[in-house]
């Protein structure tokens, strides 16, 4: 089939050279135009039957850590990484896959976010006006569990969403705030911690006060 379309595509360029030429319309004009329409007619219909196709695939069944069940589509099945590779290890995409690090509340922030994407499309500046509303709607602690929700379902693309939305909220938050955040133990002795602050003072100008 391949072989027959790039003859036709060649029959093709050389009529378009010989009409240019000026020499006298050959009898294959005819046969090479309507076998070229139908070569671009039937690749936009194997494109048009790949997008049904991935619309048709059967949903995947998901039960979240607090014992919700879901049916996700299988598209957004495959962008949880963690969730593909227990289909592809398995070999059925009916079983119900329980997701023990991730809630109710969670996914379906995951889920919408997925839908939403896909929805507005290459349109940038719908996705940036989405993508800060849906980080504005988070508290701390919801982008926190999020986080590592996206990492155990292995979500590169939203992972890395979440992690710049998170570093531009804590932007000019004080130390406090971000060992609080990620639950970090604080090490230094407070001689330590005013001399580091001391040598470093640049570090803790124009701190947000209310963190």
């Amino acid at each position: 089939m391949a072989e027959e379309d790039d003859f036709w595509k060649a029959e093709w360029v050389e009529v378009e050279r010989k009409i240019a030429e000026g020499e006298s319309k050959p009898f294959s004009v005819a046969l090479a135009e309507e076998k070229l329409n139908r070569l671009i007619l039937s690749e936009g219909e194997s494109s048009n039957t790949a997008a049904d196709k991935q619309e048709n695939q059967t949903n995947v069944n998901l039960k979240t850590s607090d014992d919700v069940a879901f049916e996700v589509k299988a598209w957004i099945a495959k962008e949880m990484e963690t969730v593909q590779s227990f289909i592809d290890t398995s070999g059925d995409s009916t079983v119900v896959i329980p997701l023990p690090n991730v809630t109710s509340r969670e996914l379906r922030h995951i889920l919408k976010y997925c839908e939403e994407h896909r929805r507005i499309g290459d349109d940038k500046k719908a996705l940036k006006e989405f993508d800060d509303n849906f980080m504005k709607a988070l508290s701390p602690d919801e982008m926190k569990e999020l986080l590592f929700a996206a990492n155990y379902l292995n979500m590169k693309e939203f992972l890395d969403f979440l992690c710049g939305g998170i570093a531009q909220m804590l932007e000019n938050k004080s130390v406090e705030f971000a060992r609080d955040f990620f639950g970090i133990e604080n090490d230094f002795t407070p001689e330590e911690e005013a001399s580091y602050r001391e040598a470093n003072a640049w570090a803790f100008e124009n701190i947000d006060d209310s963190s």
